[in-house]
């Protein structure tokens, strides 16, 4: 009696899993319950069709389930959001910013503004505060579209913010309060006729909270090292500020060097001289060393 083709397709597929030595190595070493996620895509693929071959609809459905089941975490087991800093194996200064810093040294206007796109450039430290905070803005919001692509400056705009509501409104925390926000959405529009979106401010400083606690701990060049790590879904909803899972990232970053990186490469140099830069006008100005902004004109409208 000739095979039937059914017979030859899988005889076929029976000879690619006993030629695959990795996947039947697996099979050996685990245990039924976890074997099936130590599989790739394909060889889950192809053991499928051989058990659908010769096992019962039922048999096939409770391997499903085995499946089905392994792959879940329990109900009420809450997800870790550090767990990628406790993985992290080893650290190195980006290329980018190792070559800028071989190039620039740790020039803080030459970085902010190492960008053609930049329509809004940041401002001149001597500016008063109303001309720094309206640059800043236009800064912020043209990184904004590129946010993905410039982390490590909208990092630092995110600090921007912390360190000016710590600095001139003497939050402790950082954040913008309602207050904060009236008072620089006044002092914008007395400068400037086209609204300057203010709606994001007390968010940017949360996240410059956020980032200044790991500055904290590693040095503010540690940002530079952990950019891809600290994604916006994370800075927004997934940081915590304590906990084990906390607790563990941070072991783990301390125990691979990220302080002593950070402060051998230059990063922790260049990360300061920054946020100096950006909150300088407004460290003049409390310190009394800039003139108050002019107050508009108003006599010729009240004749």
């Amino acid at each position: 009696m000739a095979p039937q083709v059914q017979d030859l397709e899988v005889f076929l597929q029976l000879m690619e899993i006993l030629d695959d030595h990795e996947g039947i190595e697996n099979l050996l070493t685990y245990p039924p319950q976890t074997v099936f996620n130590q599989l790739t895509e394909s060889q889950k693929c192809r053991w499928s069709r051989l058990v659908q071959h010769f096992c019962s609809t039922d048999t096939v459905d409770e391997s499903d389930e085995v499946e089905k089941s392994t792959n879940k975490r329990p109900r009420n087991t809450p997800r870790n959001p550090w767990a990628k800093f406790s993985k992290v194996k080893s650290l190195e200064l980006p290329r980018p910013y190792k070559e800028y810093i071989e190039k620039h040294g740790t020039n803080a206007v030459d970085f902010l503004n190492d960008r053609a796109v930049l329509v809004h450039r940041i401002a001149d430290p001597d500016s008063d505060e109303a001309d720094a905070i309206i640059a800043c803005l236009r800064y912020t919001w043209t990184l904004r579209s590129r946010e993905a692509k410039d982390r490590i400056r909208w990092f630092f705009s995110m600090l921007f913010y912390f360190d000016l509501a710590r600095l001139k409104y003497h939050r402790a925390s950082g954040r913008v309060g309602t207050k904060m926000q009236k008072e620089i959405e006044k002092l914008v529009k007395e400068r400037v006729r086209d609204p300057v979106d203010l709606s994001q401010l007390g968010n940017w400083s949360i996240q410059g909270s956020k980032l200044h606690e790991l500055c904290e701990a590693f040095g503010v060049g540690c940002l530079f090292y952990l950019e891809d790590l600290l994604t916006e879904n994370f800075l927004k909803k997934q940081f915590t500020h304590s906990g084990s899972n906390h607790d563990e990232a941070f072991i783990n970053l301390r125990n691979r060097g990220l302080s002593h990186e950070a402060a051998g490469s230059g990063a922790n140099e260049l990360g300061q001289n920054i946020r100096d830069y950006l909150i300088r006008p407004f460290t003049l100005a409390s310190q009394g060393h800039l003139s108050p902004p002019v107050e508009p004109d108003t006599s010729a409208s009240e004749g």
